[in-house]
């Protein structure tokens, strides 16, 4: 079984200079386990550039003429009705129109063997979007600094820039930058410059720097510390939302939801622990989703069902069925 779907933006178009990050899916259908498998995602050079992927992939190279493939190695074995996900970001390059065919969408597919020296076989699912010129020249990227590798342990604090830029050749005189991250999956640590609200509401944390402005060229960075807590690939966004001057009777200034950027860390649980965990994709909640403790943790957090606020940003959504993440 092998999924492709996009998890951000969702609920607004795609522009170019978007990051766009897809989530991959591979699970082995009952009673059938996989033995082994190499995973890859092809897409073209002229639409998409590579911005980063989790786990870490083994290669990004050339597949063909105008095409990269990201390739994971000897991902073995998954047992029958388990399965894995994978994230992929990337660049929007240049407008994506009709049909959606061909180099326009990326591709992903596994080569599958279920047994010792068996041949096995393919299996591959399209993603197509498309993307038109974007309104503003307000971009946003937001990476992994640390670790390098992008492995972490349970309690380990890692690095996360992001980087608002001005590309238009105007002035941006009003923009905001949000973070949003899961309570149960990250604790706030540091962040420079400070953000001027942070916010929780038990289940969501949201660090909010208002009140920006950029001239054509300019940027504003944001270096961010979080201190992992549980193990899986922990997702999160950043979202950057500008403000545009309404003339009428008053002075007015409404939002426009500008661009999203997303980054992810794999966190593995330390040495001789075991988690046990249910979590669904990262992306912005579109319904009432829903998070559950497995039975490795303490009776008292087993019955702990977290429901996060319809719209929110955050990294589960309930409209797929949730996936199980184990480490040990």
């Amino acid at each position: 079984m092998l999924r492709k779907e996009l998890v951000s933006p969702v609920g607004r178009p795609v522009y170019v200079g978007d990051e766009v990050t897809f989530r991959l899916l591979v699970g082995a259908v009952p009673p059938n386990s996989i033995f082994d498998y190499y995973f890859y995602d092809l897409y073209s050079t002229q639409y998409f550039e590579f911005v980063s992927a989790s786990p870490q992939p083994d290669h990004v190279k050339p597949a063909y003429a105008s095409s990269m493939l990201v390739v994971w190695e000897n991902q073995g074995p998954i047992a029958a009705g388990a399965q894995r996900e994978y994230f992929v970001t990337l660049r929007v390059k240049a407008e994506i129109g009709p049909p959606l065919i061909g180099d326009k969408c990326n591709q992903a597919w596994a080569l599958l063997t279920f047994a010792p020296n068996d041949c096995g076989y393919s299996v591959y699912t399209p993603a197509c979007i498309e993307a038109g010129p974007r309104p503003s020249g307000l971009t946003l990227h937001k990476t992994l600094s640390s670790p390098a590798g992008g492995v972490a342990q349970v309690g380990d604090v890692v690095t996360f820039l992001i980087q608002a830029r001005n590309v238009g050749t105007t002035a941006i005189s009003h923009f905001d930058v949000s973070d949003t991250f899961l309570n149960a999956e990250y604790e706030f640590v540091f962040a420079s410059p400070a953000p001027t609200h942070n916010t929780s509401d038990g289940t969501n944390h949201t660090l909010m720097w208002d009140n920006l402005n950029l001239p054509p060229g300019g940027s504003f960075v944001i270096l961010l510390e979080l201190r992992t807590k549980i193990p899986g690939v922990l997702a999160n966004c950043a979202r950057a939302t500008e403000w545009v001057e309404v003339d009428g009777m008053f002075t007015v200034f409404q939002p426009v939801p500008g661009p999203d950027s997303c980054a992810s860390v794999q966190v593995e649980a330390p040495e001789g622990k075991h988690f046990t965990g249910w979590k669904s994709s990262p992306c912005r909640a579109t319904t009432s989703p829903t998070w559950a403790i497995g039975s490795a943790l303490p009776a008292s957090a087993r019955s702990q069902v977290v429901s996060l606020r319809s719209g929110s940003t955050c990294s589960t959504t309930s409209h797929r069925p949730p996936c199980r993440l184990s480490c040990r």
